[in-house]
């Protein structure tokens, strides 16, 4: 994302240092100071890593200008040191300077945020990375890397402003190797800490050396719950991916890998595996500190010397509005056995004031330390979330007590801070490109409202103003100053005014200002179109009040009937917005402004809540005239009008056949067979309901490589259910699928072909070394499932040859 935290040095005043910690551009990290180096070639969305660079500015009286030559990279001066950027987030995040004078700066982990990364995840850039050197090898696992001392991601850092070296009283530095990643690590097990915020005046000296103090740091959640964690010494594991909020995330719960730093010291004595697992080390906190020990294997009674990852909980942590639904917030506590545990704070136990709060990305904001505001905001943290709102949480003795809502706003905030200057709030709009101001205190501007009469209409074209919805919030009379657009003015304050302009189309924007007796103003806009009318617009793809599945994600075509009578489709603007209504509040979508597209909409609804989505269309014509239209999607909560038994997929001489079985079939008009390669699934056919409860598809010619399959059902009213999902990757000759993978016990290699003769199957070691050997012939057989144990296999990651009548694939299995 470039360019996304800049710090200036403590001492700015008098020495102009400036930091800026950004995603470095592939190409220049590629071919910078080489003869294929083209300073206008950006290359976007592949492997990179993050860089922070140091400049010195000066004031040369009209304007701040950096001294370029006084450039010098601190952090990911070459290919390996900076942390990796492996996808289109969770990569770098803040730079913030300690109350020590040493840099600190947050590193996201760098993992997929669609699928749940332990390596090899399909959307991002593993491989090139690899091939880059950005990461190693033993690496690769995704969202695991945020517990390697070795690798900056998913940690925060501290380095010296001044070299860019480690500092010495860091929890793993390395006296011979002060620039190496682990010698810069001060904290780690974070997913995306996009926002850390230093809290003023906790810095210590000690013997060992200064302390750069606390610092609350939002962790940005995967879809269960968003962390406000607190820092107040280094080296500590805030949990992630094993833990999300304060209990164990679903998805890394039973994921088994090893540790690369953690080396078994035994194993070759046969005692255990190469490598300790991650979970191995893993212990919850304990309130007297006491874990036990980690032994090679049960016949050993000698402990690891490897320090333990402590869960250290945040502070606070709240669930995400749109998959953890209803709101739920927490606190850390410990249990009548000591063990570390949350509660969640309506529970009076708690010690917490405050309402339950949910949202989507916890960003801390900044501490209120001025006089302007009222006394009690003084010392308050103003968390925010981008999903849209301000909470201030009051913290003693570095325990959340209360949370009071400041101000509910719309998606998009990213960051906010106090200006001790002026004494204003000012925070970070992102979706409208804005910074707003909040001012406590004053008079409030009054308000400016326009209404007409008309708004087009052939020429001469006569409207009616009026302001009577204008307001004055200090009891004075207004002023009115109307601008019509057309070099017409007046002061009244309900004018009338007409546009005679001929044949011609034009739109005039019509502003109203309006003033206080205090200088205080405020003003509107109207557009007026004249020879102009609006577009018509009727969403025709859906009906209002559709319904959607809860069995899976739902994909409805996007399709309007749009009539102009002055303009061509082409010169019309669509906007698409897709929003999930959630009891008194609405989950705000992006716009689309593809003329035909589609909506993901995700299972939700049917239960004491409610829930609905409501699409919206909003068109516009090249004279800024639009007309919407709405309709809403409702849960279907009904009984079940079909039930899938099951949907096979098997290989055929052209193709991918689907055969399905149905128990119940109560109204079923049709089946759409639904087909992707990617992501989005669309129809491809249709198959009639004729009551025989077995149905079948064949799939010509399909795409080489991965296909995914599933069956819609819909009955008269336009209800829709679905089958599970099928997956076979299609080749010239032969069909196959390796599950699972992950596998823990035993693989299954399926296998289809027109004529199946000879099937090789090997596994190797990421180092080459063969540990499955499968070697079998067949006569007249065109499918067959064949199973390997992997129970004797050590947890990793291994390659897989697969040799089908002579034909080679590979592919990557992971054993947990």
């Amino acid at each position: 994302h470039g360019l996304v935290s800049l710090a200036l040095d403590p001492d700015f005043a008098n020495n102009g240092f400036i930091y800026l910690y950004y995603t470095l551009d592939r190409h220049h990290m590629l071919f910078f100071g080489t003869s294929e180096y083209d300073p206008n070639v950006d290359i976007f969305n592949q492997a990179s890593m993050g860089r922070i660079a140091k400049y010195k500015v000066e004031y040369n009286g009209t304007s701040v200008l950096a001294d370029m030559s006084s450039r010098k990279v601190l952090f990911g001066k070459e290919i390996g040191e900076g942390n990796p950027i492996l996808m289109g987030s969770h990569g770098v995040g803040t730079l913030s300077f300690g109350g020590d004078g040493s840099l600190l700066f947050s590193c996201g982990e760098g993992g997929s945020y669609t699928e749940w990364d332990i390596g090899n995840a399909t959307d991002t850039f593993h491989e090139q990375a690899i091939e880059d050197g950005i990461i190693k090898e033993s690496e690769n696992i995704g969202a695991f890397r945020s517990m390697l001392k070795t690798s900056p991601s998913g940690k925060v850092m501290r380095i010296d402003p001044v070299t860019g070296n480690g500092l010495p009283n860091n929890p793993f530095y390395e006296a011979d190797d002060p620039n190496s990643v682990q010698s810069k690590v001060w904290v780690l097990g974070l997913r995306n800490p996009y926002k850390m915020l230093y809290i003023p005046n906790t810095s210590q000296h000690t013997d060992e050396g200064d302390l750069p103090g606390k610092f609350f740091i939002g962790d940005v959640g995967s879809s269960l719950w968003e962390e406000l964690n607190l820092i107040d010494k280094p080296g500590e594991w805030f949990g992630w991916p094993k833990n999300e909020g304060i209990y164990s995330h679903w998805a890394f719960k039973d994921a088994k890998l090893p540790n690369p730093e953690t080396p078994n010291p035994l194993f070759s004595q046969n005692c255990g595996e190469e490598y300790f697992l991650f979970d191995d080390l893993i212990r919850n906190e304990h309130i007297d500190s006491i874990y036990a020990p980690t032994i090679s294997c049960p016949e050993n009674t000698t402990a690891s010397e490897y320090p333990f990852f402590i869960h250290r909980r945040p502070i606070l942590s709240y669930s995400n509005d749109l998959w953890n639904p209803p709101a739920k917030t927490m606190v850390p506590v410990f249990d009548e056995n000591g063990i570390g545990g949350g509660m969640l704070i309506d529970d009076p136990a708690s010690n917490v004031e405050g309402d339950l709060i949910e949202g989507g990305s916890a960003l801390p904001g900044d501490i209120c330390l001025i006089e302007e505001f009222p006394e009690e905001y003084y010392g308050d943290l103003f968390l925010i979330d981008y999903h849209g709102w301000i909470n201030t949480i009051t913290v003693v003795d570095d325990k959340v007590t209360k949370i009071k809502a400041f101000a509910k706003l719309e998606k998009g905030i990213t960051d906010l801070q106090f200006n001790p200057y002026d004494g204003k709030l000012y925070h970070v709009h992102f979706i409208e490109g804005k910074v707003r101001q909040i001012t406590y205190g004053g008079i409030r501007p009054p308000l400016a409202e326009i209404t007409v009469d008309k708004y087009y209409g052939a020429s001469p074209l006569a409207v009616n103003f009026n302001s009577e919805g204008s307001q004055s919030f200090d009891e004075s009379q207004l002023t009115y100053e109307w601008d019509f657009g057309d070099g017409g003015f007046s002061d009244e304050e309900s004018p009338s005014h007409s546009y005679d302009i001929g044949s011609e189309i034009k739109s005039y924007e019509v502003t109203l200002t309006v003033r206080d007796t205090s200088g205080n103003l405020d003003r509107a806009t109207q557009l007026i179109s004249v020879n102009n009318t609006p577009p018509q617009v009727v969403i025709s793809s859906i009906q209002n009040n559709q319904s959607y599945s809860q069995a899976t994600t739902n994909i409805f075509d996007l399709e309007a009937n749009v009539i102009d009578n002055e303009s061509s489709d082409e010169n019309l603007t669509y906007s698409w917005q897709v929003n999930l209504h959630h009891n008194d509040h609405v989950h705000l979508g992006q716009i689309d402004n593809e003329h035909i597209t589609y909506a993901l909409i995700d299972p939700t609804g049917c239960n004491f809540e409610t829930f609905f989505y409501r699409v919206i269309l909003t068109v516009e014509d090249e004279h800024g005239l639009s007309t919407r239209d709405v309709v809403d999607l409702q849960p279907y909560c009904g009984d079940d009008f079909s039930e899938f038994l099951s949907l096979e997929a098997y290989y055929r001489d052209n193709g991918i056949e689907l055969e399905w079985d149905i128990s119940i079939e109560d109204g079923v008009e049709e089946y759409l067979i639904e087909y992707t390669d990617d992501f989005q699934f669309s129809p491809i056919a249709t198959i009639p309901a004729d009551g025989s409860l077995s149905y079948s598809f064949l799939h010509e010619n399909p795409k080489v490589g991965n296909n995914y399959y599933r069956i819609r059902s819909v009955n008269a009213n336009g209800d829709r259910d679905y089958s599970n999902v099928v997956s076979r990757v299609f080749t010239d000759s032969f069909g196959y699928l390796v599950v699972p993978n992950p596998v823990v016990d035993q693989v299954k290699v399926t296998i289809s072909s027109p004529s199946l003769e000879e099937v090789k199957f090997k596994v190797y070691t990421i180092a080459g070394e063969l540990i499955k050997d499968f070697e079998k012939s067949y006569t007249n057989t065109q499918l067959v499932d064949e199973y390997f144990e992997m129970t004797d296999v050590a947890t990793g990651v291994y390659v897989y040859q697969l040799e089908v009548n002579g034909e080679v694939v590979t592919g990557r299995l992971v054993k947990f």
